[in-house]
């Protein structure tokens, strides 16, 4: 009557807990354009109010007397305009308003004027035009209102020139102390860099290759043959670059590979994305702190239409350190904060007003944008909207320290825009800087900031600690004095007690703390059951269940809103299932001792650990902060790794074997677990063909006689 009563209790709570494993679907959108859009933590497309809208367009075929090929753009402190035009060998200067103003066409050197010669890039500040003369491998330095010559930085000589590649400068830029950093075409090494007074200094920030375990073992093992037959180990070159206030320096790549972009944006790893922000040494310091690196589109396929990575080529970097990118691969621009966060993304490929047929260069006028397309031999100025402003507007408050303007911004978007989740961190950062740290988690946890939801978890507790230290220090005392009595009567109790549930945790800890003396008990002292087996087995169901749906949120990898719990845990039932079937259908090759109950029965009892301490751990790690992450993960292992030690003893109790047949048991076991799993695939395509033929004879059937 007991069993059947506990039994019945088991399977209530089974249903009550498969209800609750399953996914609850929350989608969250914003009203906007569908072209203008964002990512949250899961990768999910959020839409977004369109972020800039089109002022001006003009075509530059328009500004001079022959077919334009424009390749770069800049800008100065002025908001005048300068285009780089290789065809027409000059420099466009225009004003804001797109008007032409007058153009660069030639330089003086030796005392004779000479014309640039296919100029390919250009950059203005401080007063400066600096012209990368392409095809005469040179930079020309000139005032932008006399025009003069002021400098003429030629290729380093072959003494300081270590690249077998030619220099021919194709982008510019410069610092605030006058260093001129250059990309030089097909050039590896890294950016060129030039002082003031032109001299070469040296290369910048080569990007490092990590070659594969093939490649090490040619080059240590391998014949000189084969040495010389494999593939040179050559870093990939820069695109292009821009020097911000700080002196550091925005560099962008093409050449890292879909497969790399999309591991950097799956694994949520900068490594591998194209864009660096480099500081004096060539380290990359570019901060990474939104939910992806700065790689651009992160749903994409790899093969097939319209597949491949977003591909930049240009970067413009506007107030406040807000970082824009223009991808050439989809025609789109994606801005982000100094710290990474994804702000918006709008444009797109075609021919109409505000998309873009093959843009080449993007700059910042104040906070307008204006974008170059070659092929359209068009330039565009976009204004912002009142979206934008109020985002640019919570970054300036935020950069002048106005934080109460800068919750005002943040909280007037996410009233007008719910579910933008910049406006979202904001609002909890401004909480948090306030030290209304309880108030912030909330923020911080529907924006899945991790980090910021530690740091604030961890200053509320000490706020607590200071605030009740005495109280705190005596309530941990008598929690631990509490817990060793408590469990000593508990332990006690489940000695004496004379029901299933407590005989078969006792013989669980028994066999936990002496596996091999407990396990020869449950084969040849029949001191195991079935009974209290499958109670173990049942209970390690549901308690994976719990704790997969009640994961402490800092250490949680799932989205559970689209997690079904129940299916992964009943494919670890099945893996289980398996594993007792494939242990029994070898137990006779082996010459084992023990019957498909033995396997079952001292299988399940090798669940102990797992079933005392998994939900103890689970509530501990509720109190744990992300510096701690790593006991949380350890202690979970150590029981995963117990268990194992577990099967192992009792596989060697029960069949009586060495450690050696041991061993090679549970290794075919496994691959007997993955045959079986091929057959059962292998069968169930079969029977949907056989199905799929059936039905199909039956449909002709109907068809042919009705």
């Amino acid at each position: 009557m007991k069993t059947k009563k506990l039994l019945n209790f088991i399977l209530a709570l089974i249903t009550v807990i498969s209800l609750l494993a399953l996914p609850v679907c929350a989608v969250e959108e914003l009203d906007g354009d569908s072209s203008s859009y964002i990512y949250d933590y899961w990768g999910n497309t959020v839409s977004t109010p369109v972020p800039y809208e089109t002022e001006i367009n003009v075509c530059i075929e328009n500004l001079g007397n022959s077919t334009p090929s424009i390749t770069d753009m800049a800008s100065d402190s002025n908001n005048n305009i300068y285009i780089a035009d290789s065809a027409n060998n000059c420099i466009w200067q225009l004003n804001e308003k797109l008007e032409l103003i007058t153009s660069f066409e030639n330089y003086i050197i030796s005392g004779q004027q000479k014309p640039f010669n296919a100029c390919e890039g250009c950059w203005a500040a401080d007063g400066k035009l600096y012209v990368a003369n392409t095809a005469d491998a040179n930079i020309v330095v000139l005032d932008i209102n006399t025009k003069e010559t002021l400098q003429i930085v030629n290729a380093p000589s072959n003494e300081e020139w270590s690249s077998t590649v030619d220099f021919v400068p194709i982008r510019l830029s410069t610092d605030k102390g006058g260093r001129i950093y250059c990309v030089s075409r097909n050039q590896t090494q890294g950016i060129v860099q030039f002082s003031k007074e032109g001299r070469f200094i040296g290369f910048l920030g080569a990007l490092d290759v990590d070659p594969s375990a093939w490649d090490i073992f040619i080059r240590t093992f391998g014949t000189k043959k084969m040495k010389n037959e494999s593939l040179q180990m050559i870093p990939t070159e820069f695109t292009n670059l821009y020097c911000n206030s700080e002196g550091m320096v925005y560099a962008i790549t093409e050449t890292v590979s879909d497969v790399e972009i999309k591991g950097a944006a799956t694994g949520r790893n900068a490594k591998d994305a194209p864009v660096r922000l480099l500081n004096p040494l060539g380290n990359n310091i570019l901060k990474n702190n939104g939910y992806f690196p700065l790689v651009g589109d992160i749903d994409f396929k790899l093969s097939g239409e319209n597949s491949g990575a977003s591909r930049f080529i240009d970067v413009a970097i506007g107030e406040n350190g807000i970082c824009s990118l223009l991808d050439r691969k989809r025609g789109k621009v994606f801005t982000y904060s100094a710290d990474g966060d994804l702000l918006y993304i709008f444009g797109g490929l075609g021919a109409g007003i505000g998309s873009f047929e093959q843009p080449v260069s993007m700059v910042y006028i104040g906070n307008k944008l204006a974008v170059l397309d070659q092929a359209s031999k068009e330039i565009t100025l976009f204004k912002t909207t009142a979206f934008t402003e109020q985002v640019l507007g919570a970054y300036k408050a935020h950069e002048e320290g106005d934080f109460e303007k800068e919750e005002a911004c943040w909280k007037a978007l996410n009233q007008k825009f719910s579910g933008y989740d910049p406006a979202i961190l904001g609002i909890g950062k401004a909480l948090y800087n306030r030290g209304e740290y309880k108030a912030s988690l909330e923020y911080f946890k529907l924006t899945n900031n991790k980090s910021y939801y530690s740091k604030a978890y961890k200053n509320l507790q000490a706020k607590f600690a200071e605030k009740y230290l005495v109280g705190v220090v005596i309530g941990a005392v008598l929690a631990v004095v509490g817990l060793f009595f408590g469990l000593k009567h508990l332990i006690r109790y489940v000695k004496t007690a004379n029901n299933t549930v407590c005989k078969t945790l006792a013989f669980g800890i028994y066999t936990m703390t002496h596996p091999f003396d407990g396990f020869w008990d449950l084969k040849w002292e029949n001191k195991g059951s079935v009974k209290g087996a499958t109670f173990l087995l049942v209970s390690a169901f549901i308690i994976r269940i719990i704790s997969e749906r009640l994961t402490p949120y800092l250490f949680s990898s799932k989205n559970l809103s689209q997690t079904n719990t129940l299916i992964s845990t009943c494919s670890l039932l099945i893996f289980f299932i398996l594993w007792i079937v494939a242990s029994w259908c070898l137990t006779t090759l082996f010459d084992g001792k023990g019957s498909m109950k033995d396997i079952y029965v001292y299988s399940c009892y090798a669940l102990t650990p797992y079933v005392l301490f998994t939900l103890p751990i689970l509530a501990m790690g509720h109190f744990l902060t992300l510096e701690m992450s790593a006991l949380y993960s350890s202690l979970h292992l150590i029981i995963i790794v117990y268990c194992l030690f577990l099967l192992v003893a009792g596989t060697i109790s029960v069949h009586q074997f060495t450690l050696g047949r041991t061993v090679l048991m549970l290794v075919a076991s496994v691959l007997g677990i993955v045959l079986m799993m091929f057959l059962i695939i292998l069968c169930s395509g079969l029977i949907q063909n056989i199905v799929d033929f059936i039905t199909q004879i039956i449909k002709e059937i109907t068809l042919r006689y009705s």
